[in-house]
């Protein structure tokens, strides 16, 4: 069993900014529903490329064969998949989704279409050099299986990265993280909770312990993907952060945090737990109180895992060791694109294990 990455060092506040948020006069109930929602996935977007120093991916992809097939699977606004397209114009990029929510002017060697990555996918198997997946909680019934067509419709030595962050927020104080009660852990449980009646689980990046792997580091392994490496991230949700660079990806964070509130409760709570209207209105007030409040210091866990497929059965390489952890602090100058994550620049204490 792989190791789980050790505890990313802590992330030092901002004097000033909490002194801001202790006079602050915002009304917590205003949930910014007179404002426009449609572009929070490019607001998150933009603030993980920031995480990932500007590189659109981890693993390490041979850029410099330059006709490489994409699939970008979820790709919702087509932000990824577009900018993959720019920066690499000898890629056929394609993204899919069940929403055609997607641009029409976009790069001549990218394109979207209409599909359920939950059915049988219309690709040819062996097919992708690279496909690629983000932030699809709550859109997958089946994990497993969801990996398992990754691998099936991957060229052999292609690569398959997918990232998901854990619903339940974390805190720099110590008091909140230890508390049972506290409404992150509440929500977590509440999202957990409709999401297991629904059948389309929160928990693929729980975080258990460090005895026990997250279920996206399991379902790539079991997919039969070599090459493993598990990475997370631990990103401030506000601008309390002391760094600049983490401040800024904090404020990013907090905006996409604090405008999903209702998103994340009026379907699966109402519908699935059958809350009232009124349950869950003051469910979100209280969570978006702590998510504001100074003396909370939220953040949470982002978790990314990336594997290869073999070339063959027989030919799977002897698994990485796991790389040292990581310490805090901003980036370096920006790396390629390809660049593997045992090699990136350290982001918010990133921990990268191999396995």
């Amino acid at each position: 069993m792989s190791q789980e990455p050790e505890a990313v060092p802590e992330i030092q506040a901002d004097p000033q900014v909490i002194a801001d948020l202790e006079s602050e006069a915002g009304s917590l109930d205003d949930d910014g529903s007179d404002r426009n929602r449609e572009n929070l996935p490019n607001v998150q977007h933009h603030f993980t490329l920031m995480l990932m120093d500007d590189n659109l991916f981890y693993a390490p992809v041979p850029v410099e064969k330059g006709d490489l097939k994409v699939l970008d699977v979820g790709t919702g606004t087509g932000v990824w998949a577009i900018d993959l397209a720019d920066e690499f114009p000898a890629f056929e990029v394609i993204g899919t989704d069940i929403s055609p929510v997607q641009p029409s002017w976009v790069p001549p060697n990218c394109r979207f279409q209409i599909d359920d990555a939950q059915q049988e996918w219309t690709f040819k198997n062996d097919w992708f050099d690279v496909i690629h997946a983000r932030n699809l909680h709550g859109g997958i019934d089946d994990w497993q299986r969801f990996y398992d067509q990754a691998y099936t419709h991957l060229k052999p030595g292609g690569w398959f990265e997918s990232m998901e962050f854990d619903v339940q927020a974390a805190s720099e104080n110590p008091e909140i993280e230890s508390d049972p009660n506290h409404i992150f852990k509440r929500w977590a449980k509440v999202a957990w909770d409709a999401g297991d009646a629904m059948g389309r689980t929160f928990r693929q990046a729980q975080n258990k312990g460090p005895d026990e792997e997250i279920m996206m580091l399991k379902c790539m392994r079991q997919a039969g993907f070599v090459d493993i490496v598990h990475k997370r991230w631990k990103v401030p949700i506000g601008g309390w952060a002391k760094d600049g660079w983490l401040k800024s990806i904090g404020q990013y964070a907090g905006l996409f945090m604090d405008q999903s509130l209702e998103g994340w409760v009026l379907m699966p709570v109402g519908e699935m737990l059958g809350w009232t209207n009124e349950e869950m209105l003051l469910l979100v007030m209280e969570m978006r109180q702590a998510l504001r409040s100074s003396k909370t210091l939220p953040c949470f866990n982002y978790h990314m895992v990336y594997g290869r497929k073999p070339e063959t059965p027989a030919s799977a390489p002897p698994e990485a060791p796991s790389p040292a952890p990581a310490q805090a602090g901003p980036p370096p100058a920006a790396g390629p694109a390809h660049a593997p994550a045992s090699s990136a620049s350290p982001a918010l204490g990133d921990s990268p294990s191999a396995t």
